[in-house]
């Protein structure tokens, strides 16, 4: 948007200008201000992105104070601020007070109708009609005024805004249609209706309409006549009078929803409608009970539906009207459960459905009797609706829809069904059929529960009707479902769902895009597209389950044995979906065979000459025909076989199908015994030999057969051996830490459980998972002492199910876990496809009623308490975990969490874990190739530790080039990072608990330019942003030192680490993984060993270590062991170390060295007032700043033990307890640097805890514990050469102060003598040499000007002449200077510069 004018370069081109004469526009002159945008979503006030030749003023009244309330919007105006209270329902000077919003309800039986007296019409030339909706019906009477004949109707049609104008001059009838947008989603929709009327010159009349729904959607009319005047005598809206109303509303209902402001004003007269019904003004008619307070239609009642038999009260809401509620069914198996449908002599259904899905049961009920065949039903098939209906008689089977219509084309279809008396028809859409009802009987009457898109297979699967193919196949009704009728009483969908399978049913109804173009089928898996879902075709490949990723079962045949299965009891049905794999290099052999008990039926499949031979019998009838070809080739091919009455069609391989019928017979068959690879008297088949070979992959109508026998979930005979092919990790995600856990969706399993995942780990303890239920229902997994507990409680109680394993499954190896509920009254726990074990629930435990989000991997830290019984986790599980599927449907985890964790990352991390504990301390090194040494912008590094130190390094990264680093170490027992990028230290800590407490923790460290993050298990993540500029780039990474740091010159430790490291992943590079294959630039150095797993008895051993170490401490009292480098740069860190100050001041007292440096070399200078070099930059030096004692010394002492844990009394200094027969000490008189020899201890006389004089290097005397032998104290003084250099660093700073001084002068006009005596005053505060007392010691213990400048780094005090002092010195009166200085337009840096 262009304001005053358009730039040069637009005019330019004006021919891509819609307006191209707007060039020769003049420009605007004068001023403007507060452009705001008004939308539904409310008001946006705009700012200028660019401007030319113009000036702006900043003086805005409202941006420095405004006392507008309840989100007025401040105007600031020539006379001040003022509050403009528009669409705020408030009033008021400051929109203080709250308005009164009218509205009302209305039910579909009521309305408002205003009626001016008679001869008294309003008149005017123009008018408006404004007012506020929600509703979830499709239809209802919104608006109507009118005069005579002359009226406009605005009304809700189909979910949309409708509406109908008559005049004298003609009629218009138009509505306002977005696309994919419906109006009836029980939300306020504002509608604004105007009408003008103008005078034309031939002296007729233009009409202008204009209809504006939710200030979005805008559409406008014209029309010509003779009426000058619009003219209203009667006003209604909501609904009318059935007796006495319009005939143009005749074919609408009346609204059921809520309507608020509605208003209409012509001219100067403005009706507040609601306002005049609620005061009972005169003119105002209200039809029925009118509440004048809107209700909450998802929430409200239903009203009762009577049944009309029993006069039982059903919870449905009784409404002629349609309703608009939908629902989606996602899974095959979801389904709701209606009261049965009954009536006397007339009954009806109606409902509408979307899908794309072929086939799926929709409607079912049956009766209960002994014989079971009074039912009825609604399905589809092959896209296409069937209606079956038998009332003890004759069953009836009528196709609805026409062939070459498709049912399943994602649109939605309205399905009708009305019986009267013994005459029935069924609609779809704008087509009948006509039936004649079975049975003498006038009534229906069907016992049975009335289920809605499926069944309950876990009742006796035989038991429903044949001629029901999608009973048979268990196949249920995927997609949505809405406006549900029954004997016209409309269904409460949403409250069905909600009360029975809220998991897998959804209120909503959403076109998904494609799944399949991820290619979530494994292994060479066909996807196919389905209703907001893919599915996986398996039967060409040798894997199973839901993404073809489970391994198949299968058994080797040698032309002796085979696979018998005897069924409990006949089996009949009139369709067969049949799918078999095998592999064979013979050309004849009984492939499969099933028969009958009672029956001649059979299905025999064999190979014969190389070709698959077919043959169904029914009866006295078969038919037999033969598909494929030199199928003995030793590869594995898919024969498929369809039956569907008396059509019977296959094919093998990627082959065309071969379709055939067999005549004469009826359509049902009966089978009881299943025979595979052979049978024991192979007389009865035609082939007359038993097959060689392999066979896999044999379903029949969703049955895997051969994976339920190895499973032992069905019973078999026969001498075979089954071979199972290894499952394929898909879907897999690490665990970080037993503090973290994922929020998945609810687990659909209302009816059907059927949980199957897999899972790595070494903890012998976690939660796997775990979803709460109403009442007291729940499902949890968790693991115990390394087995596997499957914990249920369906409402009589909780049932436990323990793995029956031998060993122990925390051994860092794939585990599978099926949880299956193969009938009502038991459910199996199966690992690894072997183990099983079954448990009987208690009580009838139909459904697992869960409720809440799906916690997989633990639950939240406070939730542990509350966990129902007897579940026994109190952490979450760490690991590895994959392949989840619930009932046929895979979850992804990274791509499906509701609540994700930065714990818990894409991909199964192994656990490549190293204890670093043993004679030598141990290091791991990495070197980047020189010509691959990154340059980053951005780092991560996670690593999951165990240990009982409370100071040490875990990880060190250093630059080749620069002192760049990162370095990740614990502070007593705090985690700390420092990283340097060139400029200054920045540090971040995790300071709200320790974490050396023998626990496994996981700590996250990212880093962005100089602004970084840290978290710890699942704490709060801590930011660090740092103030100032800083530099952003890591330059040339060069070394990864895990375990401590390594100095070369003395080839030793520093600051090792004690315990195990685990997961270690810098910037991608799992560098623990990377050590395990001896990758090239991996180094191990010291006792540094692999890890398999962690045994579970760490922590003890751990605990023992920090017994330890604390008894050692508690002896060597004479030796600081604050165990800190931290510098005070970061405040929390220096908080409580009050005592490690005042123990420095106390030993530099009793020395008498004052202050100064120990060189890792050997030797000390102090800190005199000529030198002010004790800082040394971001702590990546070999030397540090401490105040000596006696018991200081210059270098390190490296003492090795299975159990030594270094204790840290400045970055430089190493204590360690000794606990094993050797010491590691330097020879005192050797010429050859960085050889340590071993010298024996004699157990006899060491005592239990050896002192050393950590300064000299030497042991302490055994009753004194005063050092044994102490050489010559090296102090230096200052060289000449370094004092010329601070000298000159002095003087030129000072310069630089002056010339600022002089140039402010000049262009302030401030009198600098004032601000010499401030800039002095500032500078003898600042550098003070002299060596500071007791109190300024604790304050500033390693601060100093000539560190600021050469180092430019940042302090916490305000002693510098950059952090503050200068400002603060210049406050007051003297901040004129840099206000004034400013007015210029330049900042006091930039004169400085």
């Amino acid at each position: 948007m262009y304001i005053g004018g358009i730039p040069t370069w637009l005019a330019a081109n004006s021919n891509d200008l819609s307006v191209p004469s707007v060039v020769f526009e003049p420009t605007f002159q004068g001023g403007f201000k507060d452009l705001v945008y008004k939308g539904r979503s409310g008001d946006s006030k705009q700012k200028l992105v660019a401007y030319k030749g113009i000036r702006a003023s900043t003086l805005d009244a409202c941006t420095y104070t405004t006392r507008c309330q309840n989100n007025g919007r401040c105007i600031a105006t020539d006379q001040g601020p003022t509050c403009d209270c528009e669409r705020t329902n408030f009033t008021g000077i400051y929109c203080e007070t709250k308005l009164e919003v009218p509205e009302t309800f209305f039910n579909g039986r009521n309305g408002i109708i205003f009626q001016l007296r008679k001869g008294l019409p309003i008149l005017s030339l123009e008018d408006k009609i404004s007012f506020y909706f929600k509703t979830q019906k499709s239809s209802g009477i919104l608006f109507y005024t009118g005069h005579a004949s002359d009226f406009v109707l605005i009304f809700l049609k189909e979910g949309k805004i409708g509406l109908t104008i008559h005049l004298n001059s003609g009629q218009l009838d138009t509505a306002i249609k977005p696309i994919g947008e419906f109006f009836n989603d029980n939300h306020w929709h504002e509608v604004v209706l105007t009408r003008k009327t103008s005078q034309m010159a031939d002296g007729q009349t233009m009409c202008h309409v204009t209809l504006l729904v939710d200030e979005k959607y805008s559409e406008t009319w014209r029309s010509v006549g003779h009426q000058k005047y619009i003219l209203t005598t009667k006003i209604l809206f909501g609904g009318s009078d059935e007796e006495n109303q319009e005939k143009v509303l005749e074919p609408i209902y009346n609204l059921i929803g809520c309507m608020k402001m509605v208003y209409y004003e012509a001219g100067s007269i403005k009706l507040n409608l609601i306002s005049l019904a609620k005061n009972n003004q005169q003119s105002v008619i209200k039809l029925g009970h009118i509440d004048f307070k809107c209700q909450d239609l998802r929430t409200s009642v239903p009203l009762p539906y009577v049944d009309f038999i029993n006069q039982d009260k059903i919870s449905m809401e009784e409404d002629s009207s349609d309703y608009s509620q939908v629902i989606s069914l996602s899974a095959k198996n979801s389904y709701l459960v209606l009261p049965p449908w009954r009536f006397n002599s007339t009954g009806s259904i109606s409902l509408k459905i979307r899908t794309i899905e072929p086939s799926g049961l929709i409607l079912f009920n049956s009766g209960i009797n002994e014989q079971k065949k009074d039912f009825f039903a609604v399905e589809l098939i092959n896209g296409n609706i069937f209606l079956h209906l038998n009332l003890g008689v004759d069953t009836i089977k009528i196709q609805a829809s026409q062939s070459d219509k498709q049912i399943a084309d994602g649109k939605w279809h309205k399905i009708e069904i009305s019986i009267m008396k013994h005459q029935g028809r069924i609609t779809i859409d704008d087509e009948t059929e006509v039936f004649t009802k079975p049975g003498d009987s006038e009534e229906v009457f069907l016992n049975g529960p009335f289920y809605l898109g499926g069944l309950d297979y876990l009742e006796n699967k035989n038991s429903y009707p044949t001629s029901v193919w999608s009973t048979s196949l268990q196949d249920g009704y995927t997609g949505c479902i809405k406006e549900l009728f029954v004997n016209g009483a409309a269904v409460d969908l949403g409250d069905l769902a909600h009360q029975q399978n809220s998991g897998s049913i959804r209120l909503s109804c959403h076109s998904m895009p494609g799944q399949c173009y991820d290619r979530p089928c494994q292994n060479g898996g066909i996807c196919k597209e389905s209703w907001n879902r893919y599915e996986c075709d398996c039967d060409s490949t040798s894997f199973t389950g839901p993404t073809c990723s489970r391994g198949a079962s299968t058994i080797q045949f040698n032309g002796k044995n085979y696979l018998e299965i005897n069924l409990e009891e006949e089996l009949l049905t009139e369709v067969h979906q049949i799918s078999i794999r095998f592999r064979t290099t013979e050309d004849s052999g009984l492939l499969f065979f099933a028969s009958s008990g009672v029956q001649q039926d059979i299905i025999e499949v064999s190979l014969q000459v190389g070709k698959v031979k077919v043959n169904f019998r029914i009866g006295l009838f078969d038919k037999t025909f033969y598909i494929g070809q030199s199928l003995n080739d030793d590869l594995w091919h898919t024969i498929r076989l369809s039956r569907k009455g008396s059509i019977i069609e296959g094919s093998v391989d990627d082959d065309d199908s071969v379709k055939s019928e067999l005549y004469g017979s009826g359509q049902v068959m009966s089978l009881r015994s299943y025979f595979i690879g052979g049978q024991s008297d192979i007389s009865k088949s035609s082939i007359g030999r038993n097959f060689v070979g392999r066979i896999q992959q044999l379903v029949i109508n969703t049955e895997h057969l051969i994976e339920e026998s190895h499973l032992q979930q069905i019973q078999y005979h026969g001498k075979v051996k089954f071979q199972h092919v290894e499952d394929v990790i898909y879907n897999s995600i690490s665990f970080l830490s037993h503090h973290t856990y994922l929020g998945m969706p609810q687990l659909k399993v209302y009816n059907n459980v059927d949980i199957f995942f897999k899972f790595k780990t070494s903890e012998e303890n976690g939660l796997l998972m775990y979803n709460a239920g109403k009442n007291n229902d729940f499902l949890a997994l968790e693991l115990v002492n390394g087995h596997v507990h499957y914990i249920f409680n369906m409402g009589y109680g909780p049932v436990t199910l323990k793995d029956n394993t031998d060993s122990s499954l925390a051994d860092n190896k794939y585990h599978s876990v099926w949880v299956r509920r193969p009938t009502r009254y038991s459910q199996v726990l199966i690992i690894d496809n072997y183990h099983k074990v079954s448990s009987s629930g208690l009580g009838e435990n139909y459904y697992l009623n869960l409720d809440g989000i799906l916690h997989l991997g633990g639950v939240k830290s406070e939730m542990y308490s509350n966990l129902p019984f007897p579940l026994t986790s109190k952490t979450g599980f760490q690991g590895c975990m994959s392949n989840l599927e619930v009932n046929g449907e895979a979850i992804d985890p990274n791509k499906d969490a509701l609540v994700p964790s930065p714990q818990v990352i894409k991909g199964c991390q192994d656990s490549f874990a190293y204890e670093f504990l043993g004679k030598t301390y141990g290091l791991i090194t990495y070197k980047y190739p020189e010509d691959k040494q990154p340059d980053t912008k951005s780092d991560t590094l996670t690593v999951g530790f165990i240990t009982g130190v409370g100071s040490c390094v875990l990880v060190r990264i250093d630059s080749a080039q620069s002192n760049d680093f990162i370095e990740l170490r614990l502070e007593k027992g705090f985690v700390v990072v420092e990283y340097n990028l060139g400029t200054e230290s920045i540090i971040i800590a995790e300071k709200a608990t320790t974490f050396n407490d023998g626990e496994y923790h996981v700590a996250r460290f990212v880093r962005v330019g100089p602004n970084a993050t840290l978290q710890m298990d699942n704490h709060k993540e801590i930011t660090k942003t740092p103030d100032g500029r800083h530099l952003t780039v890591f330059n040339s990474q060069y070394l990864v030192q895990i375990g401590g740091r390594f100095l070369e010159a003395k080839q030793i430790v520093e600051h090792p680490f004690q315990g195990v490291l685990a997961g270690l992943i810098y910037n991608g590079n799992h560098l623990l993984e990377m050590a395990f294959q001896k990758r090239d630039g991996i180094k191990l150095r010291g006792s540094v060993t692999y890890l398999p797993s962690i045994p579970s008895d760490y922590k003890g051993k751990v605990e023992e270590l920090t017994k330890l170490r604390s008894e050692s401490l508690g002896q060597l009292h004479t030796t600081d062991n604050t165990e800190s480098w931290t510098n005070c740069d970061d405040d929390d860190l220096c908080e409580g170390s009050g005592s490690s100050n005042s123990g420095t001041k106390k030993r530099a007292e009793n020395t008498g060295l004052g202050r100064g440096v120990y060189f890792a070399g050997g030797g000390f200078m102090p800190c005199d007032d000529d030198e002010d070099i004790c800082d040394f930059g971001s702590g990546d030096s070999d030397s540090s700043i401490f105040t000596p004692s006696e018991h200081d010394i210059p270098e390190l002492v490296t003492m090795s033990s299975p159990t030594s844990i270094s204790s840290l009394s400045s970055p430089q200094t190493t204590l360690q307890t000794v606990t094993e027969d050797t010491i590691w000490i330097k020879p005192e008189d050797t010429n050859e640097k960085d050889i340590w020899n071993v010298m024996p201890i004699d157990e006899t006389t060491q005592p239990s805890e050896k002192c050393y004089d950590e300064k000299h290097n030497v042991q302490c005397d055994e009753v004194t514990q005063s050092p044994t032998e102490a050489p010559k104290k090296d102090i230096r003084g200052m060289s000449g050469t370094m004092s010329l250099v601070i000298g000159i660093i002095l003087g030129s700073f000072i310069a630089m102060i002056l010339i600022v001084i002089i140039v402010l002068k000049v262009r302030t006009g401030v009198d600098i003598t004032e601000l010499k005596q401030v800039a002095a005053q500032e500078e003898m505060k600042r550098y003070q040499f002299s060596s500071p007392s007791g109190t300024e010691r604790e304050d500033y213990p390693s601060d100093t000007g000539t560190k600021s400048l050469l180092n430019g780094t940042k302090h916490n005090n305000n002693n510098s002449l950059f952090n503050g002092s200068l400002s603060n010195a210049l406050s007051g009166d003297r901040a004129k200077l840099f206000k004034k200085a400013n007015s210029y337009g330049k900042p006091v840096r930039e004169w400085y510069v």
